[in-house]
């Protein structure tokens, strides 16, 4: 199922932890569902387009907003 893994501040990992202990879900399964939220937000705004009619501006401009998040090294 987790093929990759991402890095995050040792502070927002405490956070999520935080979260998820309340949840009852694990930190994985909720980073990825907020992942998974946010990339549809941010491709259901660049258009309804299917991400492989992104052009390469587009799908540049989605991973600095990703790293500029932490989410992408």
């Amino acid at each position: 199922m987790f093929g990759k893994k991402i890095q995050v501040e040792s502070s927002l990992y405490e956070k999520l932890k935080k979260v998820t202990d309340t949840m009852g879900v694990s930190v994985n399964e909720f980073a990825t569902k907020v992942l998974e939220n946010e990339v549809d937000k941010i491709l259901g705004a660049a258009s309804s387009k299917d991400a492989s009619d992104l052009s390469q501006s587009e799908i540049d401009a989605i991973s600095k907003k990703l790293k500029g998040l932490g989410y992408l090294d």
